[in-house]
């Protein structure tokens, strides 16, 4: 694991908090995103590591209260 990885998940665990899934479950599901911000357009150059992987962590953090306020209208 690099330190590229490693920062990831810790600023992960910052947004999103501990998970209480088994550690082999997280570290896919982890390292899974991580190859997903690898390929964004989040991951630039141009802006500093730590501030790029925060800006993809909040709107990841976005999208997912946005589905779930989407899910409470469909079903009401």
């Amino acid at each position: 694991m690099g330190y590229s990885f490693f920062l990831f998940a810790k600023l992960h665990e910052c947004v999103f908090g501990v998970s209480d899934e088994p550690y082999d479950i997280q570290y896919e599901e982890l390292y899974a995103t991580f190859a997903r911000y690898s390929v964004s357009s989040y991951n630039d150059k141009n802006v500093g590591e730590y501030e790029c992987m925060v800006n993809y962590l909040q709107y990841l953090k976005s999208e997912e209260s946005r589905k779930k306020f989407e899910n409470l209208l469909i079903k009401h």
